[in-house]
């Protein structure tokens, strides 16, 4: 900026060094802006896509298990399970989904008459089973309705 006197005083004027300065400034901006949002983008969509393969690794890694295993978070909430676990649980399949909780699963095997040793019972047993989960490293013994014995392991 310069201060320049005419007959009416000083004015300051914008030298055109000034402006094409500041115009080169904000170009370069918006084009480091751009560039650094396609970047970032970039980076973002290979993140995303290594999640997606290590997602599937996991998933993979637990279907290939022999046992029925399914994994919860730290909320109790169902994260992912193998086929195994669907078939020795397919009397809470309506539940089984991912983010079910433990108890939405223990509630839809008692609903659909899974565990005879809850037979008018059902909130102490409901509770038992929620206690010893709570206090895992657990091992549970189950009767199941179709004449099998379960055996459950919770783990921290």
């Amino acid at each position: 900026m310069l201060d320049v006197f005419s007959g009416s005083g000083f004015q300051t004027i914008w030298p055109l060094a000034a402006l094409f300065a500041v115009g080169a400034f904000a170009a370069m901006s918006i084009g480091l802006h751009g560039r650094l949002r396609r970047v970032l983008r970039t980076r973002q969509d290979e993140v995303s896509g290594a999640r997606h393969a290590a997602v599937a690794q996991l998933y993979d890694a637990v279907e290939a298990i022999p046992q029925a295993l399914a994994l919860f978070d730290a909320e109790d909430r169902v994260v992912a399970w193998n086929s195994h676990y669907a078939e020795l649980t397919r009397e809470c399949a309506p539940a089984l989904r991912v983010g079910a909780s433990f108890r939405e699963l223990l509630e839809a095997g008692l609903d659909a008459g899974h565990y005879p040793e809850a037979f008018g019972r059902r909130e102490a047993w409901l509770d038992a089973r929620l206690e010893a989960r709570r206090n895992a490293p657990s091992t549970v013994e189950q009767h199941t309705s179709d004449d099998r014995w379960q055996i459950g392991r919770a783990h921290v």
